[in-house]
């Protein structure tokens, strides 16, 4: 049985919506799962994908997770079309330093979705990981979204650009509101977007599970599949996110045997 707790983590001047779902009874993990979402998605992912992960972590595998919102998504402060890139490596830093300071032993796992994942390699660059669960990674921003940005601005909501929403879904948008608040300057501008994905895996040892639709229109799994320390698992079917929920099922399984592995391998060094 899991139980969940709602908590509010400070980020610079954003407050950020956050629920940790922990085994009953059990303050002291040595397994910890942080959960990225996509860009302009939000905590849960839609149809609760990542609570469900995280409430079969708790219920399988005693593992404590930790879910919340970027600023300017979901229920946290701050609006979305003030948000850059560096913004979310700003706040997933928060996070960790908080789980850190709350979980002091507990060895630290990435869930990412979405973006999530080019904020977890960035920050894996300066930070020790346990390992990395990467779900339909975007590892770099789609060009048609850089090119078209001015142009996409102004047609939004007055025409039906299905290419750029598959290129927003890839970075995890799951809503597709007129505005212009998903697409900002401000965001596609951010310098730490323009890192390509191989200068980020340079000298990477940290490791990696990918789980990936190869039939999906976007997908980045493949700027990573050469490094030794990553693993890929094909899902077809699975779309931007694996919501059926035989396969949030069957993921969870693979994760938990992948971190019990891990887990194991280092209890044993």
């Amino acid at each position: 049985m899991s139980s969940l707790c709602q908590l509010w983590i400070r980020s610079g001047n954003a407050w950020l919506a956050s629920v940790s779902v922990q085994p009953f009874e059990d303050d002291d993990p040595s397994v910890l799962c942080i959960f990225l979402h996509g860009w302009s998605s939000w905590k849960d992912e839609l149809d609760y994908v990542h609570v469900r992960l995280a409430r079969q972590f708790a219920d399988k595998a005693l593992v404590t997770s930790l879910l919340f919102d970027y600023q300017g998504h979901g229920e946290s402060t701050g609006e979305l079309q003030d948000v850059t890139f560096g913004m979310m490596v700003s706040d997933v830093e928060a996070v960790l330093s908080w789980a850190n300071t709350r979980w002091p032993q507990a060895h630290p796992y990435i869930v990412a979705h979405g973006l999530g994942a080019r904020i977890a390699l960035y920050i894996g660059q300066r930070k020790a990981f346990s390992g990395l669960i990467l779900l339909s990674p975007a590892l770099e921003v789609p060009r048609i979204l850089l090119e078209a940005q001015p142009y996409y601005q102004q047609a939004w909501g007055t025409t039906s650009p299905e290419p750029w929403k598959d290129a927003l879904a890839h970075l995890g948008a799951q809503t597709f509101d007129p505005g212009g608040e998903i697409i900002n300057a401000s965001f596609f501008s951010d310098p730490l977007l323009q890192k390509p994905t191989a200068a980020l895996m340079e000298n990477w040892c940290c490791p990696i599970i990918v789980f990936y639709d190869p039939d999906a229109r976007h997908t980045d799994a493949m700027l990573i599949q050469h490094n030794q320390n990553v693993s890929m698992l094909p899902i077809t079917g699975g779309g931007p996110m694996f919501r059926h929920p035989m396969l949030v099922d069957s993921i969870s399984n693979q994760i938990m045997a992948w971190i019990n592995s891990r887990e194991q391998q280092e209890s044993e060094v």
